[in-house]
């Protein structure tokens, strides 16, 4: 749907949720199980589902195309009632419905009550922030709809590759020389860092980008501290910090053996 909505030059989104089929009674499900699609047209926006669509759901030939419009531009009072978004502002209601009463059968919902949500100022704020940054909102918001492992997990690994993204800014920072920013792009990996490992157990590769962000963040602070005449121990500390976390690694790569011994040769000069 995006695509066509870009070569025709209209705003298109895709939107995660749950989906309810209210036919079968299935339960919803533990995760977000399904997507589909917001188009702007004429400074409107309009909900659209191409796989539900595609007639596909009832039919014992899964490749039957038959011509439908349930689900293209429908009234979001009847889209909600079996697509219900992560965010509540994707349901372009002015009063968005529950998690709880979605999960009853309804046939349509009453907007009529006033509620003081601006679904359209929602979806710019939203679109305006960058796309790591919208799937972390976006995996949080579906851990506390389904506060379970599954979705938990989720959000953790969103926040860790936020947190690898800044740390690969950091880097860049470093190589351009500019300490500041460098060292501000690290400082902010690791609180991303910090909060994923309260959630998820991070993967090797993950920890390694963890332990060389402990690794470059100490040369960063070797640098501001040698300048300013301050103490190397928080330099030390981090080489530690980085140290612990390569050893218990079980990969022996070069990089990872590169790295250990320069952390130890600078221990031992810095203390």
């Amino acid at each position: 749907i995006c695509h066509m909505a870009e070569i025709a030059e209209l705003p298109c989104m895709a939107v995660v949720g749950f989906s309810q089929d209210l036919n079968s009674h299935r339960e919803i499900s533990e995760q977000p199980d399904h997507a589909w699609n917001i188009v702007m047209l004429e400074n409107k926006y309009y909900l659209l589902d191409a796989t539900w669509e595609s007639n596909t759901l009832y039919t014992e030939d899964y490749f039957k195309q038959e011509y439908q419009v349930d689900y293209f531009m429908t009234d979001p009072r009847f889209f909600i009632t079996n697509h219900f978004p992560a965010l509540d502002f994707f349901q372009l209601l002015a009063c968005p419905l529950s998690f709880q009463d979605f999960v009853g059968e309804k046939d349509s919902v009453d907007t009529e009550t006033h509620c003081p949500i601006n679904f359209e100022d929602s979806i710019r704020s939203f679109l305006a922030k960058n796309y790591l940054d919208r799937k972390i909102i976006e995996a949080r918001a579906a851990y506390h709809l389904q506060s379970n492992s599954k979705n938990e997990n989720t959000w953790g690994h969103a926040m860790i590759d936020k947190a690898i993204d800044l740390k690969e800014k950091g880097d860049h920072f470093f190589e351009q020389g500019n300490h500041t920013l460098s060292k501000a792009n690290y400082e902010e990996a690791f609180e991303y860092f910090s909060n994923a490992e309260s959630k998820v157990t991070l993967f090797p590769w993950q920890s390694e980008a963890l332990a060389f962000c402990y690794l470059n963040y100490a040369q960063i602070l070797y640098r501001i501290n040698q300048k300013s005449g301050h103490t190397m121990k928080p330099v030390i500390d981090q080489l530690r910090q980085s140290k612990s976390i390569l050893e218990k690694l079980n990969s022996r790569s070069f990089s990872i053996i590169s790295a250990l011994d320069q952390i130890d040769y600078q221990i031992s000069v810095l203390e």
